[in-house]
């Protein structure tokens, strides 16, 4: 009597351990194919603190937390207008417009979730200024001819350049060129 019991609770236990879902997580680290030597934690500042604040405020939100993790990054000596230029470039992130002089024809394309930062290369780098060229990469949603046509989404990635200034850290001073590519440069690590 013990050994069939004992066997159907093994095969019950084996059979639930087989049928469990595997829960590691494998996120994308960021590539640093940078071309000018980091000499002063510029990396690392952008894509452990400046790069996820970024990212995570890509929409209006006044007093939010996202809102407050963005400005606390910003260079605190940006004018009101360097300011809005800024947070419109953050907020325009991986968006195509289909006239950019007139935004009023509508967005041709748009992240429909998360940016994911895949590579960083910094190219310009003094004491108090530091130029990145980044890319990232998302899935980009856009709709047919009508606006009854079903969401189109597809795998994108796009570049921008991120100029930093220092005062007693890194803060993100700009964001300008941020344009579609046909892919971020492939991970050394893959």
């Amino acid at each position: 009597m013990i050994k069939p019991v004992l066997g159907a609770i093994l095969l019950s236990a084996s059979f639930i351990a087989g049928c469990q879902t595997h829960s590691e997580v494998t996120e994308l680290t960021p590539v640093a194919t940078t071309t000018v030597a980091d000499s002063q934690g510029v990396v690392p500042r952008f894509n452990n603190d400046i790069w996820p604040a970024m990212e995570g405020y890509r929409a209006p939100g006044q007093g939010s937390p996202a809102n407050r993790r963005f400005v606390a990054i910003l260079d605190k000596e940006l004018t009101p207008d360097e300011f809005s230029a800024v947070r419109a470039a953050n907020e325009g992130l991986g968006k195509v417009w289909r006239n950019k002089d007139n935004e009023l024809e509508g967005i041709a394309s748009f992240p429909t979730g998360d940016l994911t930062l895949a590579d960083t290369s910094l190219t310009a780098l003094d004491s108090s200024k530091a130029t990145l060229q980044i890319c990232y990469t998302y899935v980009a949603g856009s709709y047919g001819a009508t606006i009854n046509d079903p969401l189109i989404e597809k795998p994108a990635a796009s570049e921008a350049t991120v100029e930093l200034r220092k005062t007693d850290n890194w803060y993100l001073y700009s964001i300008t060129d941020d344009h579609v590519v046909p892919e971020c440069p492939a991970s050394p690590k893959a």
